[in-house]
């Protein structure tokens, strides 16, 4: 397993599970900040992204591509701050990086019996979405954290036209040649307010470009599955296959 972590701007704050216990974690920044980036978490654990890479689609293709003879590995937001674990009395928050490494490793072995090359968490935090009953799905998007098994991907990749958004497109790629996913929505995962942080896609994402990238993905998934929403920027997207 390897743990990925795609970084932009962010050198001075980026924790994400200190690191996931320091152990296969590539911190991966653009030519011009790895020296930034190696003076706080140290050179050893940060590698080059090409500068030409713009865009997380871009991004997360090259690390796919880069990773092809892994067994498998995840990809993170570097804006995760924590994953909660949800079917107890109260939210019991999970701060010890090796039992969210063993989290991920349970979710992989899930998703290597299934056959399907995807998995992640639930991204809602709201109790009143879940219940005792409702403890996974085979659908939905893949928020901030992206499980990725290599040998059952076959022509699945990431849309490197997609600067924003393209967490969507993966998903609704895996569902339309895999027919699932697995979401395991006994975890939610916890971030910053990525709209309003300095870096990461922030530096990037526009009411314009999130309307170019719906576009895009109307285009290749017809209007049945994307739909403009005229009371949001994003349009809505929908799984419904």
């Amino acid at each position: 397993m390897k743990i990925l972590i795609p970084s932009l701007e962010r050198s001075e704050n980026l924790d994400v599970l200190k690191l996931c216990g320091m152990k296969n974690v590539k911190v991966y920044v653009k030519t011009h900040e790895m020296d930034t980036y190696a003076k706080q978490i140290g050179d050893e654990y940060v590698f080059e992204v090409p500068e030409d890479c713009i865009g997380l689609g871009a991004i997360r293709r090259f690390l796919v591509n880069e990773h092809r003879d892994e067994d498998w590995f995840v990809i993170l937001d570097d804006d995760v701050i924590g994953i909660t674990y949800r079917f107890e009395d109260k939210f019991v928050e999970i701060v010890d990086p090796d039992h969210f490494r063993a989290v991920l490793y349970n979710s992989y072995q899930v998703a290597s019996d299934l056959g399907t090359p995807l998995f992640g968490y639930e991204a809602t935090m709201n109790p009143n979405f879940y219940n005792q009953m409702d403890m996974f799905s085979f659908g939905a998007n893949l928020p901030s954290c992206h499980g990725i098994i290599p040998s059952l991907l076959g022509d699945i990749n990431y849309d490197p036209r997609l600067i924003v958004m393209n967490d969507y497109d993966i998903a609704l790629q895996c569902k339309y040649h895999k027919r699932f996913m697995f979401i395991d929505k006994r975890y939610n995962l916890r971030w910053s307010k990525k709209w309003f942080n300095k870096g990461g896609s922030s530096t990037l994402r526009t009411k314009t470009l999130l309307q170019d990238m719906s576009k895009i993905l109307m285009t290749k998934y017809g209007s049945s599955v994307v739909k403009p929403n005229p009371t949001k920027i994003q349009y809505d997207i929908s799984f419904p296959f």
